[in-house]
């Protein structure tokens, strides 16, 4: 007469039936940490941002654009003040998208010389899942220049805003917001950054210039008083988001 076929999973009773409760405790309690510290050692693709993307407002947009014409008017690289100016700017870029604003783990630099003074260019990555090395750009020039009618404080608003509302999103592309102190005049700090994208490791598929598009024309969200309609702002903000995200996942 033959033997019936085990059933699966009968060894593992009959093995666990025979140990000790104490051992049978242990063995479960070992495993359950092991589980635990291996995934923590695991890294996290895209893990900059997770939990801190947030909707765009006009509110949050008025706000950032004021915070940049009160703490750093006059950022004009040559004079001594203005170059102090672009070092608020500077430090106010950093501290709008470091870990407890945004969540970016990683404000990378790169410092050049300009007229005798040393500038930085600063950038952030929402990496791509698929091609991190392609890269879809948002840059701004975060210095100013004469007769400056806010469009510089205003493009930097935005830019922030954008950011603060992609930062922790998964999409094919990098998506990248740098801020180039010279990179409206094409000075030696902004050559210094385009160079990155020379070496072919990381290709720039798009770019969107907000300080130079001609649908960013403060004239355009002014009322006849002269104050800024911020929901207009908003519409333009909106719109740009909605083709960084159809570029960066074609």
């Amino acid at each position: 007469m033959s033997e019936e076929p085990q059933k699966p999973g009968m060894l593992i009773k009959i093995l666990v039936g025979g140990l000790p409760l104490g051992l049978f405790i242990g063995v479960v309690v070992a495993a359950l940490l092991y589980v635990k510290n291996h995934n923590e050692a695991l890294p996290e693709l895209n893990a900059s941002g997770k939990g801190y993307t947030r909707d765009m407002t006009a509110e949050s947009i008025a706000d950032r654009f004021q915070k940049f014409e009160e703490g750093s008017d006059g950022r004009v690289v040559g004079s001594s003040e203005g170059v102090a100016q672009l070092r608020a700017a500077e430090a106010l870029l950093r501290t709008s998208m470091n870990m407890s604003n945004m969540g970016f783990r990683n404000i990378n630099t790169l410092e050049a010389e300009n007229d005798g003074t040393v500038l930085r260019a600063m950038w952030v990555d929402v990496l791509g899942v698929r091609n991190p090395s392609e890269v879809i750009e948002v840059r701004v020039p975060y210095d100013q220049r004469e007769g400056d009618d806010g469009s510089g404080s205003l493009a930097l608003a935005v830019a922030l805003e954008l950011a603060n509302s992609l930062t922790g999103t998964e999409n094919r592309r990098t998506i990248r917001f740098a801020f180039v102190p010279d990179g409206a005049v094409g000075g030696a700090v902004s050559a210094a950054y385009q160079a990155i994208y020379d070496d072919r490791q990381v290709r720039l598929l798009a770019g969107f210039e907000l300080f130079e598009s001609g649908d960013f024309d403060p004239a355009r969200f002014r009322a006849e008083g002269g104050e800024i309609q911020w929901q207009g702002v908003l519409d333009f903000a909106l719109k740009t988001r909605k083709e960084i995200v159809s570029v960066a996942n074609q």
